[in-house]
């Protein structure tokens, strides 16, 4: 046959972009790194919002605030996360921090970043979701943390999510 036939199934090279052995896990120590710089990042705007909502001082002064208060506050710490982070989540599956460490998010199979709705809806709110929960949440933001210190390096919103944390490559 020659190659010109026709009827020939055609042929390419198949090159695997997602190669695991170019995927190394980010370090605890950066994700710690990361989830600080996260922390200051976010507290800067949002306490200043609890101070104008007149919220700050009622917390400050020991008074238990109302589940409905709660509520709002996590989604208004939700927005807040957003604004900070969705723009480099969308584009390259990092948080302020994590681009700061050189780390960012990929899925856990393909190793390919993930839409922003997923990121918030499986990697964020379940968590935060959770640590709301009376009796429960403090429990539940510890337990998170604390997998991280298992072998695939995943925290439980890791797990939810099918994510892991990964170094960014250096082209």
């Amino acid at each position: 046959m020659s190659d010109n036939d026709i009827y020939k199934a055609p042929e390419s090279k198949l090159l695997d972009e997602n190669n695991v052995s170019d995927i190394e896990l980010a370090g605890r120590w950066y994700r710690l790194g990361g989830a600080i710089v996260d922390s200051i990042a976010f507290m800067a705007v949002y306490i200043p919002v609890m101070i104008v909502l007149g919220v700050w001082e009622t917390i400050i002064g020991g008074e238990k605030p109302t589940f409905l208060l709660t509520l709002t506050l996590t989604a208004i710490g939700l927005l807040i996360f957003v604004c900070l982070n969705g723009y480099f989540l969308y584009t390259n599956g990092q948080t302020i921090g994590k681009k700061l460490l050189g780390t960012k998010i990929v899925s856990a199979s393909t190793h390919e970043i993930l839409p922003l709705g997923k990121v918030m809806s499986f990697r964020v709110l379940p968590v935060q979701v959770a640590s709301i929960v009376p009796f429960i949440g403090p429990w539940m933001s510890i337990v998170d943390v604390l997998f991280i210190f298992g072998k695939s390096k995943q925290c439980v919103h890791d797990l939810i999510a099918n994510t892991i944390v990964i170094k960014v490559q250096q082209d």
